[in-house]
């Protein structure tokens, strides 16, 4: 077993559980780790901490995984792991009614780094860590051994994040045959489901989010969906009766894939715009355009902690002149998907945005992401996803 021990004051954060140890912790390491190998975190004085993830590449050198001492990191321990997060879905979820959510989420299931998305019987599996990766084979054995339904299982391992571990893209089928097309049922909607698109392909995170939209659509509501991608929450106000219905999204894939799910639940097409979503409600003020409802809930604004400031203008630029275009007594459902934006910081923002747009704004709801994304009370940074439901006078 190779060591890492920590600098002296430095293990108040890993004791509670965190995940996360930044290589500004470690005073030495014993040994040469390979990247994604496991190693013994111990305190200045040689006591214990947890096993985990090393990654001499990573700003987080080391991603904590098991606190007992006499539990070592194996394919049983994985198994052990998996099955806890399967037991959870089935608990959460009744197959008739949703066959397809979040299986595994990173930290929130104890696994940091493992993403697995179900699309009825596909698996979209994203490995964030040389941890992940190494141990890829076992997870996808006992993911197969575990859900024999499972027919393929796709990795989308990309993005930013896998570039900050110092890993290259991974892509293509691990298990099976990849499918023709995937179509998915939730909330008594169905949807068409590109695996090959962006992230794992449908954002299951927001699926309680999109059935609270329904209590607040009144028949014959004017509808923007911003940032829409593949037409969720504008599919969702179409379903509960509204009337003119506007999507906006930058990528022409995403809207092609929100006119297909609109067809394939027998309505016509919804209004679409091409365009960025900043420029399109600075378009829209100019020509004087009303909403009874709005949806905004833009890609993540604020990557690292650093980008506060510039994440708070931009939020602000979003959500002041998004407000301008809301009906008096209209709603506007606002989110953030930044784990590092605070619902403080989130409301501070709300509150400028309305003294600078001159309206009154009241918060109605208050959001989050799906129960199929568990949030660690050790790891704050898994409650990532906040919105609000906003009356604007």
């Amino acid at each position: 077993m190779i060591y890492a021990t920590l600098h002296k004051g430095k293990e108040k954060q890993p004791l509670n559980r965190h995940s996360y140890i930044f290589s500004g912790a470690v005073n030495r390491i014993e040994g040469s780790p390979e990247a994604g190998e496991v190693v013994c975190v111990r305190t200045h004085e040689g006591k214990f901490i947890a096993y985990g993830h090393y990654n001499p590449t990573s700003g987080i050198v080391i991603r904590l995984l098991e606190w007992n001492e006499n539990k070592h990191v194996n394919e049983a321990w994985f198994r052990e792991k998996i099955i806890s997060a399967i037991a959870l879905r089935k608990s959460l979820f009744d197959s008739k009614d949703a066959d397809s959510f979040r299986l595994i989420f990173s930290e929130g299931d104890f696994l940091p780094g493992l993403i697995v998305d179900k699309f009825a019987d596909t698996l979209v599996l994203q490995s964030h860590t040389s941890g992940m990766d190494r141990d890829k084979q076992t997870i996808v054995k006992i993911l197969t051994e575990e859900i024999p339904a499972v027919s393929c299982i796709y990795e989308k391992s990309d993005g930013d994040g896998r570039k900050m571990e110092g890993l290259a893209n991974s892509i293509g089928v691990l298990f099976g045959t990849m499918p023709d097309k995937i179509t998915i049922r939730e909330n008594g909607i169905k949807y068409k489901v590109d695996i090959t698109s962006q992230k794992t392909g449908f954002y299951a995170d927001q699926r309680n989010n999109r059935a609270i939209l329904k209590k607040y659509i009144k028949k014959g509501d004017c509808v923007l969906d911003l940032f829409s991608f593949t037409g969720g929450f504008g599919l969702t106000a179409a379903f509960n009766g509204a009337g003119d219905i506007t999507l906006c999204d930058s990528s022409a894939e995403a809207l092609t894939a929100a006119k297909v799910n609109f067809r394939l639940n027998g309505f016509n097409d919804p209004d679409t715009a091409e365009k960025d979503c900043f420029e399109y409600i600075r378009e829209l003020h100019q020509q004087k355009k009303q909403f009874d409802v709005i949806i905004l809930d833009p890609p993540k604004l604020m990557p690292k902690k650093k980008d506060e400031i510039k994440a708070m203008r931009a939020y602000k630029d979003l959500n002041f002149n998004t407000m301008r275009l809301v009906k008096k007594g209209g709603l506007m459902f606002t989110f953030s998907c930044s784990g590092n934006f605070t619902p403080e910081m989130f409301k501070e923002m709300i509150a400028y945005s309305a003294k600078d747009s001159g309206r009154t704004v009241q918060i109605l709801e208050q959001l989050h992401q799906a129960s199929d994304h568990p949030v660690s009370v050790s790891v704050p940074e898994t409650e990532y996803l906040k919105g609000l439901v906003l009356r604007v006078l």
